[in-house]
């Protein structure tokens, strides 16, 4: 028997595959939807991980970044790059003297609505993650300049975590980026169309949106960046965000997760998700669907009045 419900009726025992519903998380299996068993196994692609410096880097040694499961408990570490210098610490641009967390922790506090501080990393990458709950619920934007043109930027009102983990804002960006994304994957859904692939050092959700921008090239101003995530459980890439590439080459791209992305260049936005992340049927799309049942509304309608014509006849 294969169907769940008769075999409760009848009392037959099923084999556990054809048990339906339920979602299996890291720790526990899926529950069955109808008779309730457990079956399956656990997940391990539902770990939810956080990051925590657990070893500081210096000059001479490496940092160390620990990542911890808060459903399981599960954790892996991954290495900090050393310090440049411990004289080059992150300082506020533009404000002689203000350098430190220290520091900046003490700007950020007495920011007030509608501020922007602006941090130069100053080759370092890791923020701790007090900086952030500092401006939770503000209207405060503090942006961190990674340099080479890149910045990522942070709102108070985007943060959505009570405690925010330290970040580790490190990016590679095309030739320097992981090639963990088969080839094939993206070429899917690129086509001919030129792409960059993405890689963060940081690994899971941030607890806040962060937007990144970087340096596209000139030569691509006017065309879109579509920013594509890649789910190594699918093995599929989904679409995250878009943006028009500006005049300079600059683009802005929203995060929320840091993990392996690609960028699609194309001469219109891929996808529109709305605001449920959903893929927004185009307007003619609609239009087309209304005239469609305005059509067949008006078909049945004739056949039953050619029904009742017919039978009024006859009487």
């Amino acid at each position: 028997c294969t169907d769940c419900e008769e075999c409760i009726k009848t009392g037959t025992e099923i084999p556990l595959a054809d048990h339906k519903g339920g979602t299996a998380t890291c720790t526990k299996k899926a529950v069955c939807s109808v008779c309730g068993k457990e079956y399956g196994s656990v997940d391990s692609s539902k770990h939810n991980y956080t990051g925590k410096v657990t070893k500081e880097p210096t000059t001479t040694e490496e940092g160390e970044m620990t990542y911890t499961c808060s459903g399981c408990g599960d954790t892996y570490t991954e290495a900090i790059d050393k310090l440049v210098d411990d004289s080059d610490k992150p300082f506020i641009k533009d404000d002689e003297g203000k350098e430190g967390w220290d520091v900046i922790r003490d700007e950020v506090e007495t920011a007030k609505d509608g501020d922007t501080v602006t941090v130069d990393m100053n080759g370092t990458t890791v923020v701790p993650g007090d900086v952030f709950d500092d401006i939770k619920g503000k209207d405060v934007t503090i942006v961190f300049d990674m340099g080479n043109g890149i910045t990522w930027s942070v709102n108070g009102k985007e943060i959505t975590s009570d405690n925010v983990a330290d970040i580790d804002f490190g990016i590679k960006v095309g030739a320097e980026a992981n090639d963990t994304i088969p080839v094939d994957v993206i070429n899917k859904v690129s086509g001919e169309k030129s792409s960059m692939n993405v890689s963060l050092s940081y690994d899971g959700e941030f607890g806040f949106k962060a937007v990144l921008s970087l340096n596209m090239e000139a030569k691509n101003a006017g065309l879109f960046a579509n920013l594509y995530y890649y789910n190594e459980t699918t093995g599929e890439l989904e679409f995250i965000c878009e943006d028009k590439i500006a005049a300079d080459g600059t683009v802005e791209l929203t995060f929320s997760h840091a993990s392996e992305y690609v960028i699609i260049i194309d001469d219109n936005a891929m996808e529109t998700p709305d605001s449920d992340g959903v893929t927004a049927p185009e307007t003619g799309d609609i239009d087309n669907t209304w005239k469609a049942c305005w059509l067949l509304a008006c078909g049945v309608i004739a056949l039953i009045a050619a029904f009742f014509v017919k039978k009024y006849k006859k009487a």
